[in-house]
C-alpha cells in the first residue's frame, strides 16, 4: 500500500495545523503601539521548569554528538590521506 498522501488529505491535515495553531496564537502590543502574534501557551512554573530542563539535556546531547562527529570526520580525512599516499607511492 502506497504511503503518499492524497490532495484531500494533505488539505485536511493543513486546516487543522492552521486551526490549532490559531488557537495558541496570542496578540501581544508592541512599545510602538503595533500588534505582534506570539505562539504557544502560557506555562506554570512547573511546565517551565521541565521544557527548561529538556532544553538543556538536548544542548548537551548535541554537543557531545558534535563532538563526536568531529573526531570520526578528522579519522576519515587521515585514512583518506594515508590511502592516497600509499596509491602514489
Amino acid at each position: 500500500m502506497s504511503k503518499k498522501r492524497k490532495r484531500h488529505e494533505e488539505d485536511e491535515i493543513e486546516a487543522k495545523d492552521e486551526a490549532v495553531a490559531a488557537k495558541n496564537t496570542v496578540s501581544v502590543s508592541a512599545e510602538d503601539g503595533q500588534e505582534e502574534e506570539t505562539y504557544g501557551q502560557v506555562l506554570d512554573q512547573a511546565m517551565l521548569a521541565n521544557v527548561q530542563r529538556k532544553i538543556f539535556h538536548a544542548s548537551k546531547e548535541t554537543s557531545r554528538a558534535f563532538k563526536k562527529a568531529k573526531d570520526f570526520e578528522v579519522r576519515k580525512i587521515i585514512k583518506r590521506i594515508k590511502a592516497a599516499t600509499y596509491a602514489s607511492s
